[in-house]
């Protein structure tokens, strides 16, 4: 447990966000068109440059969803 001296608890890291939804067509070797729908998280950049922030581009993330909408990202 931290003390009420010099060493400050360290405070988490929170921002708000949306999720974002893309759609992409792809054409196929046949000619066939796809329509491909994808979700982004967008992380705003405060919080990515923060030296608490502990992931890194193309890093492999695991998102969990609990019953109650809680969503917790981790690596």
């Amino acid at each position: 447990m931290y003390q009420a001296s010099n060493i400050a608890a360290p405070i988490a890291l929170k921002r708000t966000t949306r999720l974002l939804e893309t759609r992409l067509k792809i054409k196929g070797k046949r000619g066939k068109v796809t329509e491909c729908q994808r979700f982004l998280i967008h992380i705003p950049s405060a919080m990515a440059g923060d030296s608490q922030f502990s992931f890194k581009p193309g890093q492999e993330l695991v998102i969990t969803v609990d019953p109650k909408g809680k969503i917790v990202v981790s690596s």
